[in-house]
């Protein structure tokens, strides 16, 4: 409740910032709308954060879901220490990728690029390896994304919602082999209609998809 109260606050402040408007806000905690999972915060690009800090946000702050961030090279350290600090505190730990390994992608660079067609099953197989890597070591992930934000100019791995399609139709089985772990399709950054209506379009899909 905490966490509800103090982001609900913090999105008032935010908002009126850009609209000096006058109007009226109510809210009643005791009518249920819609279900929401939890409220977070990601420590991509972050280091190992303190446990000062984790406990504050995890514990004082009530928050309840931790977005970490898959590196390419595979430094995955100090994100698996985020992951168990907030683990526990009982949160919800999920990852994104914000690329592929450069030998996967058809520039074969660290720089904007798209995966190569026969790279699809290596991809899900890496995938695959940092899900296990960290069930192996004490901390097992809710779910794992495809890719951060596939349309985003210069996007530093992009997916073209066929793309995104024919890997989840194909390969995210891969992903989950072994374990319950949800497959997240990536979010939209202009809230694209046709990249989920490429995932949803068929049933057949939904059954590697969170």
């Amino acid at each position: 409740m905490k966490g509800l109260i103090f982001s609900i606050i913090f999105l008032i402040i935010f908002s009126s910032q850009f609209d000096r408007n006058n109007g009226n806000v109510t809210i009643n905690l005791n009518e249920k709308r819609q279900v929401i999972d939890g409220f977070g915060a990601s420590t991509a690009w972050q280091g190992a954060v303190s446990d000062q800090i984790m406990n504050e946000l995890y514990g004082t702050l009530g928050y309840s879901i931790l977005r970490i961030r898959i590196d390419q090279h595979k430094q995955w350290n100090d994100e698996l220490s985020n992951a168990k600090k907030a683990l526990k505190l009982n949160a919800k730990v999920f990852a994104t990728p914000w690329t592929a390994p450069a030998n996967m992608k058809d520039n074969k660079q660290d720089k904007p690029g798209s995966l190569s067609s026969n790279q699809y099953s290596n991809y899900a197989d890496y995938l695959k390896s940092f899900v296990d890597y960290f069930k192996n070591n004490s901390a097992p992930l809710y779910a794992i994304s495809i890719i951060n934000e596939p349309d985003i100019e210069d996007a530093n791995l992009s997916f073209t919602p066929d793309q995104m399609k024919n890997f989840l139709k194909n390969f995210a089985g891969r992903i989950k082999s072994g374990s319950n772990i949800k497959i997240m399709a990536p979010e939209s950054c202009g809230f694209r209609q046709d990249i989920s209506e490429a995932i949803l379009v068929s049933f057949f899909y939904l059954r590697n998809y969170c």
